[in-house]
């Protein structure tokens, strides 16, 4: 539950052009694919919310904590998610090592693919 929007959010950042600043592509990829992750996250946490009415307590106190924890997630998603992903972003199109993002390499003959 919510991986999914965050592979949506990456694959369509990916798709957009690279000759756009960052914040247009970042943009441009929130508007094409942010309706579609709010109607899913929000069809979850409303599923979630109506197994809030079931009468047995384990499955009552289960739904409501799995409905704020979609809800939660979907916010992250939005918010913090975005951010890293740009930052990751910044960090590719500048050449550096994932791991050590201190450490720059060179590009290799054939560019660097996002």
């Amino acid at each position: 539950v919510g991986v999914d929007n965050m592979c949506i959010l990456v694959h369509a950042l990916k798709r957009q052009s690279l000759e756009l600043p960052l914040e247009e592509r970042v943009g441009n990829a929130l508007s094409e694919v942010g309706p579609s992750i709010t109607l899913a996250s929000l069809s979850e946490v409303l599923a979630f919310a109506v197994g809030s009415f079931i009468p047995m307590p384990a499955c009552r106190v289960f739904s409501m904590f799995a409905a704020l924890a979609v809800l939660l997630d979907f916010l992250l998603q939005v918010t913090a998610f975005v951010a890293l992903m740009t930052f990751d972003f910044i960090r590719t199109e500048e050449n550096r090592v994932d791991c050590f993002p201190c450490i720059t390499v060179r590009p290799t003959a054939s560019g660097l693919e996002h």
